[in-house]
C-alpha cells in the first residue's frame, strides 16, 4: 500500500504554513516599524538638545550696555536678536529665526551672526542652519522686576532675567506630535544688574 499525503492534508498543511508565515511577517514588520520610529525620535531628541544647548550658551553670555543704543535685546515668540560675548571675548550680534510661520508644517531654524565691529561695513553675516525639521519653536521672557513672563520682551535696552526655550523637531510627514524640549536659561548679567540696583536702592 502506497503511503502519501491526501489533497486535504496538503491543503491543511499549506494553510497552517501560511498562517504561521503571515504571523512571523507581521511581527517582523511591526518590530521594524517601531524600531525606525524610536530611532527617529531618539535622533530628533538629540538634535533638539544640541540646538537648545547652543542657544542657551549664547544667551548666558548675552550682553547689553545702556550707554550704547545699538546693543539691543529684541525677543519675540519665535525670534531672537541680541548681542553676546564669544569665548574669544568678541561681541557679536546673533539673530535666531524660523523660516516658516506655520511651525507645525516644519521649518528651518537659522542662526545669523555678525561681529559688532563689522556692523557698519558690508561684511555679510555668517549664516548657519541650526535645524531643518523644526516643528516647535517658542520663546518666553521673564522680568524679575514685575515677576512676569512675556511672549515679547518689552524693553530693547534691558536684558530679561530668564528665557524659556521650547523646541521640538522631526520629519514634517510624521503625523505624531514631536516631543518638545523645554529649557529655562538664566542670563547672569541681567541678574547681576538687578542685584546691584537693589543694593543701591537700599
Amino acid at each position: 500500500m502506497n503511503k502519501g499525503f491526501t489533497l486535504l492534508e496538503l491543503l491543511v498543511s499549506i494553510t497552517i504554513f501560511a498562517v504561521v508565515a503571515a504571523s512571523v511577517y507581521t511581527s517582523l514588520y511591526l518590530g521594524i516599524k517601531v524600531w525606525k520610529r524610536e530611532a527617529v525620535r531618539e535622533d530628533s531628541g538629540y538634535q533638539a538638545a544640541r540646538v537648545v544647548e547652543n542657544l542657551a550658551q549664547a544667551l548666558r553670555s548675552a550682553f547689553i550696555d545702556p550707554r550704547n543704543e545699538r546693543l539691543k535685546f529684541i525677543g519675540t515668540a519665535d525670534r531672537l536678536d541680541f548681542f553676546s560675548v564669544t569665548a574669544e571675548g568678541d561681541v557679536e550680534n546673533l539673530i535666531v529665526y524660523n523660516s516658516r510661520d506655520n511651525l507645525n508644517a516644519g521649518g528651518t531654524l537659522y542662526l545669523s551672526r555678525k561681529k559688532i565691529r563689522e556692523l557698519d561695513n558690508d561684511t555679510p553675516p555668517q549664516s548657519a542652519v541650526l535645524n531643518n525639521n523644526v516643528r516647535v519653536f517658542a520663546l518666553r521672557y521673564f522680568d524679575a522686576k514685575d515677576q512676569t513672563w512675556y511672549d515679547e520682551w518689552p524693553e530693547e535696552q534691558r536684558l530679561p532675567n530668564q528665557v524659556r526655550i521650547e523646541f521640538g523637531c522631526g520629519p514634517a510627514d510624521n503625523a505624531e506630535e514631536p516631543e518638545s524640549l523645554v529649557k529655562y536659561v538664566m542670563i547672569p548679567v541681567a541678574n547681576e544688574i538687578d542685584l546691584s540696583e537693589s543694593e543701591v536702592s537700599q
